[in-house]
């Protein structure tokens, strides 16, 4: 007697994370973790992780979608976004200190050190 067999999909989950990055004058871009894959199936990359440049966006959502890798026509796909937030960077100005003798002049200390800043300019944020 002849039988069947039914093969269905399994489940595969990609999560975005909720994440939040120190500004580094660069571009930043969310991670996403998967759960359910199977044997030496992969997710490689997938569209709508969210991606910051500056602090002041807020909180900028995921939108998941387009899962690409191997193997993937095996899994039913859900997505389950996160988010990424840009937190501003430490900066620290310090004056040097100076002794001078009067001279009737106007006198300055124009020396400081800077520390932390970013070595790229932000864009524009609106």
């Amino acid at each position: 007697s002849n039988g069947a067999l039914t093969v269905t999909p399994a489940a595969l989950t990609v999560t975005g994370a909720t994440s939040t990055s120190t500004y580094n004058g660069a571009a930043q871009t969310n991670t996403f973790t998967t759960s359910g894959l199977l044997g030496s199936d992969s997710v490689t990359s997938v569209v709508g992780l969210a991606s910051a440049t500056h602090v002041g966006e807020g909180s900028v959502s995921d939108n998941l979608s387009g899962a690409s890798g191997t193997g993937l026509s095996n899994y039913t796909l859900s997505y389950v976004n996160g988010s990424l937030r840009i937190t501003p960077a430490s900066l620290s100005v310090s004056g040097t200190s100076a002794s001078k003798v009067y001279t009737a002049a106007a006198q300055s200390n124009s020396s400081a050190t800077i520390t932390g800043a970013a070595t790229k300019a932000p864009p524009n944020p609106r």
